[in-house]
């Protein structure tokens, strides 16, 4: 789910949306509770498990290693988003209306548009060539 929202904040902002629209501050909002519950959520469940006799395995040591190594980078990640949240949630910059905002990927819709509508018609003449009797 992080990857998503992240992908979608992306394209947000390639398609030239201002961070300051409410519908991209949510985004964000949503974004940074994901990764944190998604990084937070296996610890629970292996500080409830830890005492298993299957997690006291030799072979388990470079798994257990690992996940302590992320979890300490993902620990670090997540205490210098909090620490950013403020700015990251509520960026500077006036409030753009929304006619404003989607300005641009409206127009390249509209341009989308166009070409879809030329293509179908050229396809449409061409055709004509196949289904025409050849004299």
């Amino acid at each position: 789910v992080p990857t998503l929202l992240r992908e979608l904040l992306s394209f947000c902002g390639t398609i030239g949306l201002p961070a300051t629209r409410p519908e991209v501050r949510g985004l964000r909002l949503m974004w940074f509770t994901s990764f944190l519950a998604s990084k937070l959520a296996l610890l629970p469940m292996l500080i409830r498990f830890s005492h298993l006799p299957e997690l006291q395995q030799p072979t388990l040591r470079l798994g257990k290693a690992s996940y302590v190594a992320s979890l300490a980078l993902n620990l670090q990640l997540m205490l210098s988003a909090a620490r950013d949240l403020p700015g990251f949630l509520a960026p500077k910059g006036a409030v753009v209306r929304a006619r404003e905002a989607y300005r641009i990927p409206i127009s390249a819709a509209r341009s989308a548009g166009v070409a879809a509508g030329a293509g179908a018609l050229l396809l449409a003449v061409f055709a004509s060539y196949l289904v025409a009797p050849a004299a």
